[in-house]
């Protein structure tokens, strides 16, 4: 990948949104072989414990932002700071493949789950997210300078089918974890 800098190309994003799709009961590919998971691997998924989606969702952002730095850094010696304004995390309704179709995996529709099983699942999406956004340790908004690039969110929201939820301001990702900034 090649990257020209253009100097009218800011470091500070207005806004992200990360849609999130739970897919039950997709098949996936696994030794040439197309399986569906099993019931208590999507409760391993969904619930807190350290490979739990939540987990792999913020190691992906962070990776993103990280890159985007990594981007914008190039060719610019002066470039410290990437500062995302808004961060969204949005749930939407977890669906699951229409049953008994003949068709090639590539053209089977989608449908939303059962609204109880829908409630159930996000219910536990939502509670495993705070509990690792409140895991997040403190950083000293005084030491922002030892940080080469900063990156940093100004306001995360947490989000189900467009309706924010939760949220949470000055966030920045230090070394490989996002901390919350303490004034």
């Amino acid at each position: 990948m090649t990257w020209l800098h253009f100097p009218g190309l800011s470091a500070t994003i207005n806004s992200i949104l990360v849609n999130v799709d739970l897919r039950l009961r997709e098949p996936f590919n696994y030794e040439g072989q197309f399986q569906a998971p099993h019931d208590h691997e999507l409760v391993h998924l969904i619930e807190d414990v350290p490979e739990s989606f939540a987990v792999q969702l913020f190691d992906y952002i962070a990776i993103l932002l990280k890159t985007l730095a990594n981007l914008l850094s190039c060719g610019d010696p002066q470039f410290r700071l990437l500062y995302t304004e808004n961060l969204v995390l949005n749930f939407r309704t977890p669906t699951t493949v229409v049953r008994g179709l003949e068709a090639p995996r590539a053209e089977q529709r989608r449908v939303n789950v059962d609204p109880d099983e829908a409630d159930d699942l996000l219910d536990t999406m939502q509670a495993t997210l705070k509990s690792n956004a409140k895991a997040f340790q403190a950083f000293a908004a005084s030491q922002c300078d030892l940080l080469s690039p900063l990156i940093q969110i100004g306001s995360l929201e947490f989000a189900t089918k467009g309706a924010v939820w939760a949220h949470g301001h000055n966030m920045i990702l230090a070394q490989n974890d996002f901390q919350w900034l303490q004034y």
